[in-house]
């Protein structure tokens, strides 16, 4: 569940004039979980029919705002000029300016962590992993936070002025969260 809106994300909402139900919506359509858009559809009804006034007495609901910002892409219109969200696409400007940073947040994480790890006095590689996979375990892990993501950073440049911390292969520290036990240690280290 989202319990916090960083302040990179904050940014962008406020520089682009998206109300919260239209980010909400690109991120949905940018995630691609047809079936989640399908329920909601279905369920909630139609999202994006917020009206927004864009001048005197001129409205545009939501979803047609988006497409007029260059944000969302309809792929599919039918006969009765009926759309579904699951019709859309979200734009290239919505990707580079929302998504990249996440993308460029787990390369960081990737280049920060060791490449060997030294176990029972045996170096192994530490980072051999798909990086796609990594990736998307990684995002998931930080629950895509920007801000989640410099506090891990923090931590491990933290650590790593004192000790080496990687006793893991990259995807098993990420799956457990090391990072949490890195904090653990550091406290522990200052009190002692």
């Amino acid at each position: 569940m989202l319990t916090e809106i960083d302040k990179e994300t904050l940014d962008f909402i406020c520089a682009t004039k998206l109300t919260f139900n239209q980010f909400a919506i690109c991120l949905m359509v940018a995630k691609g979980d047809k079936a989640a858009l399908i329920r909601l559809g279905e369920e909630v009804g139609l999202i994006g029919d917020c009206l927004i006034k864009v001048g005197k007495d001129k409205y545009l609901n939501e979803v047609e705002d988006l497409e007029k910002k260059g944000y969302l892409i309809n792929t599919f219109v039918d006969k009765n000029d009926y759309f579904a969200l699951d019709n859309f696409k979200v734009s290239d400007k919505f990707l580079k300016q929302v998504t990249e940073p996440l993308a460029s947040a787990a390369k960081e994480f990737f280049d920060a962590y060791p490449k060997r790890i030294l176990v029972k006095g045996v170096e192994y590689p530490a980072r051999s992993c798909d990086f796609d996979e990594l990736e998307e375990k990684y995002l998931k892990a930080i629950n895509n936070s920007i801000k989640k993501h410099k506090a891990v950073i923090a931590k491990m440049q933290a650590y790593t002025e004192t000790t080496p911390y990687a006793t893991l292969n990259i995807m098993n520290f990420v799956g457990a969260r090391g990072w949490d036990d890195l904090e653990a240690s550091i406290t522990k280290s200052k009190l002692v």
